[in-house]
């Protein structure tokens, strides 16, 4: 064999050997992309993670009468006395997701927690002690402002325990279990805080 055929079998067989590790190479970054697409489907698939439940039963108290400069005109106060419940939920859209996969590794990046519902239960709303004057009557429209401010102030209230803080030490849990029964073993999650 001639001495320019071997430089042209050695030059091909290298080609050869750098193609295969080129698709070797390409291909695993193929399948760690088309693994990112798969857990990002899945963990999307939840759409939004409600996390948190809370429950409240509280009382309110509107007093009101009309007033000029400050002094209360006779016979126009109003007072009314309510008793209702009603539930908060927090959750995190899972829409947000942003992954870093490496093999058995994987860091997850999602929005931090946020209120989804605060619902008062119209059917467990008690009235009592109301007591309207013939000039300043108690109407609907009293309620209704009355029961949006409740509803305000505890979700304020909640948030200042750190509501908030304890749905994303969830959503934590929650993506730390899920993605370990996926085969993952190095899990790292980063709640980003809006």
């Amino acid at each position: 064999m001639k001495a320019g055929s071997r430089k042209l079998i050695i030059v091909a067989a290298l080609a050869a050997l750098l193609v295969g590790v080129y698709a070797v190479l390409d291909f695993g970054t193929q399948r760690d992309n088309m693994k990112s697409d798969i857990v990002r489907e899945r963990i999307t698939s939840i759409s939004e993670l409600a996390l948190l439940k809370y429950e409240y039963k509280d009382i309110a108290l509107l007093e009101d009468s009309k007033k000029i400069n400050d002094i209360a005109l006779p016979f126009t106060q109003k007072s009314l006395l309510i008793v209702f419940s009603g539930y908060m939920k927090a959750g995190v859209d899972m829409e947000s997701v942003e992954l870093d996969i490496n093999g058995k590794n994987i860091t997850v990046y999602v929005d931090g927690a946020s209120i989804t519902d605060n619902v008062i239960d119209e059917n467990d709303v008690s009235i009592y002690d109301e007591k309207s004057s013939l000039f300043n009557r108690i109407e609907s429209n009293d309620i209704l402002e009355l029961l949006a401010r409740e509803k305000d102030r505890i979700e304020k209230e909640a948030l200042e325990r750190g509501f908030l803080d304890e749905a994303n030490k969830r959503a934590k849990e929650v993506l730390y279990s899920y993605l370990g029964a996926m085969g993952f073993e190095n899990i790292k999650v980063e709640v980003r805080k809006k």
